[in-house]
């Protein structure tokens, strides 16, 4: 149609739309009903709570408000309410962050990035048990561990700052300190004598702030630079760095550098002079040598993260309101939760340490997550588009990743996503390239013959690769290995590129089911789940959050996973009349996926025609 189409056509359009979208909207609410009666089957939720009254900083808050979503999503409907005050100075001359402020006011939850100032509280005879020493004094609070985050150094790639810090392995402390607090302006060339002579400018978050206060600390200063430009959340930093077209050094919450392929995240010197870059791998990675005392944990207890800008992020719990929120820390501390921590860009803390915090609270303990044999560990690669190789684990929905040797496809759902499982049955397939692939033994990969579980490979097998013309190599080498981590991307294609590797998105229910072979299997799978896709397709704003069940199975799988489970392992017969109904619904979904634009663009077109026709005019 031409630009001048009338406001008539317009509306006809947007109306026919509308109506398949409430036609989308309406399937996947019937086939997806049962996600909701699954998800309280899984954990215990407790009692529901009326309100949660969250108070805390940047990630804090972010955090608690990413939690209380996928919590009132996973149980019930409740309300989280994360409040957003500014930082002040109150009682007993320290300075407080608004957690501790409001915890110790009328708040039940306070997270903090940093441990208890002693202006703030002291500690109980338990060490995890604070008193107030602000506002009113008769207030105490457990506090608990819930995940591990960190500040990350970034500039803009293709800055004068970019191109500058490319030519060192990483910035000091001493560099990080004359940066951020010195009186005097330090230069580009300051860091190596081939960079302009350029003034540095370091911009990050309020110098009060948790985050400011930790890195002060960390790096070693008192007060920050007169020019130092601090911005009131972390939005403001990454647009400023977005914007920024000569050069600027940014402090910004972890994880910024992967979840924006504009920046380029800097790595930092550690205490014994290696340069570490802010990975999950890294930020994760905890040592008990009793030495190091950098920010990766609490200061005193001798556990620390291999980064040197990693931190602890604690949930302070109001005592007199546990009956409220206690139910609210069981789902924060479960499989299920941990793994939506992980959605948000930070660390669970380890499986021993849930135990010990659930303790604190009196749950029991966590039992150990199951392998669920739907996926890959955190280490694989994907190529994702406009960000280039990033770790699985470190994959968002949304993200545009590479689904064959000649196309990139959006990453719509995981149907499998459990960053805390230790998995000790992955399949390492070697085909003499730098990578091999690593994956559950029932994942379907590509092989010259089509889609086959990953427990069928022999050695002498040829593997499809993802790039240049999609050659074949042959398999050299199976082993056994253990790794962390289990993540399956759910692709619009069905596909994904894994270290090289072409594999499905999906997994064999019975490898010995001579019906359901490989092919057989990925393209009914494909099918199985064509009515989400096509939400997400139509509505992808409603596919951006996800929760997952303790098995770390996403809740709107779970029905379809265990349906399917239990169809597989009938008769042959019943086994054909339970497929029937479904390949028929799931067929006429995939028709109107491929076509459902076409019909809403005929639709318009056929209105456009009728109203462009010229009447007959009598005389």
């Amino acid at each position: 149609f031409d630009h001048k189409v009338s406001a008539d056509h317009s509306l006809t359009k947007t109306k026919t739309m509308e109506i398949l979208r409430s036609f989308i909207m309406l399937v996947a609410t019937v086939l997806f009903a049962r996600a909701a009666v699954s998800n309280a089957q899984v954990t215990s939720c407790g009692a529901q709570p009326s309100t949660i009254n969250f108070l805390g900083s940047l990630d804090g808050r972010r955090l608690g408000f990413y939690l209380g979503l996928s919590f009132r999503t996973y149980c019930y409907d409740t309300t989280m309410n994360v409040k957003v005050t500014n930082f002040t100075t109150v009682g007993g001359g320290g300075l407080s962050g608004p957690a501790a402020a409001g915890l110790c006011s009328n708040q039940d939850i306070g997270a903090m990035s940093r441990p208890w100032l002693p202006s703030e509280g002291s500690a109980a005879e338990e060490d995890y048990i604070y008193r107030c020493k602000i506002e009113d004094m008769s207030r105490s609070a457990v506090q608990i561990d819930v995940a591990i985050g960190g500040l990350v150094v970034v500039v803009r790639k293709g800055t004068m700052a970019d191109t500058c810090l490319a030519k060192i392995s990483g910035l000091t402390m001493a560099q990080l300190r004359a940066i951020f607090s010195s009186t005097t302006a330090p230069r580009f060339s300051d860091l190596d004598p081939s960079c302009p002579a350029t003034d540095i400018r370091g911009i990050g978050p309020p110098s009060a702030s948790d985050a400011g206060v930790l890195f002060r600390n960390v790096a070693g200063f008192t007060s920050y630079s007169p020019r130092y430009q601090s911005h009131a959340n972390d939005i403001g930093v990454q647009t400023a760095t977005i914007n920024d077209s000569v050069g600027i050094i940014s402090l910004s919450l972890f994880l910024l550098g992967e979840k924006n392929g504009n920046v380029r995240a800097i790595s930092i010197q550690d205490e014994n002079g290696r340069f570490v870059a802010p990975t999950i791998s890294e930020v994760g990675t905890v040592h008990n040598d009793g030495k190091t005392t950098d920010a990766g944990h609490n200061h005193d207890n001798g556990k620390a993260s291999a980064y040197p800008l990693a931190y602890r992020l604690y949930f302070n719990l109001f005592q007199g309101t546990l009956a409220t929120t206690r139910p609210f820390l069981e789902y924060v501390l479960s499989n299920a939760g941990t793994t939506a921590i992980a959605v948000n860009g930070l660390v669970p803390i380890p499986l021993m340490e849930r135990s010990e915090m659930r303790n604190r609270l009196g749950l029991p303990a966590p039992r150990p997550p199951s392998y669920g044999g739907v996926c890959f560990p955190g280490t694989a690669i994907v190529q994702v588009e406009g960000k280039g190789m990033v770790a699985v684990s470190a994959l968002k929905i949304g993200d545009v990743v590479r689904v064959s040797a000649n196309k990139f496809d959006r990453v719509y759902s995981f149907g499998h996503f459990d960053a805390d499982v230790v998995v000790r049955q992955y399949l390492s397939i070697h085909a003499g390239l730098e990578l091999t692939l690593d994956v559950s033994p029932s994942h379907l990969v590509f092989t010259a013959s089509g889609a086959v579980p990953a427990s069928k490979i022999q050695v002498g097998d040829g593997m499809r690769l993802g790039a240049g013309s999609g050659r074949i190599v042959k398999v050299t080498k199976i082993e056994t290995v253990t790794r962390r981590g289990a993540f399956a991307p759910f692709t619009y294609s069905g596909t994904v590129v894994v270290n090289g590797f072409v594999a499905s998105s999906y997994v064999t229910l019975d490898s010995e089911n001579e019906l359901l072979n490989g092919s057989m299997m990925h393209w009914v799978s494909h099918l199985l789940v064509t009515p989400r896709r096509l939400l997400c397709r139509y509505s992808f704003e409603n596919c951006r959050i996800e929760t997952y069940n303790d098995e770390g199975i996403a809740t709107w799988v779970a029905p379809f996973y265990d349906v399917s489970q239990w169809l597989v392992h009938q008769h042959v017969a019943i086994l054909l009349v339970g497929l029937l109904p479904v390949t028929l619904f799931a067929i006429i979904a995939a028709i109107l996926e491929s076509t459902a634009f076409l019909i809403a663009v005929f639709a318009v077109a056929v209105v456009a025609v009728s109203i462009r026709r010229p009447k007959k005019i009598s005389v």
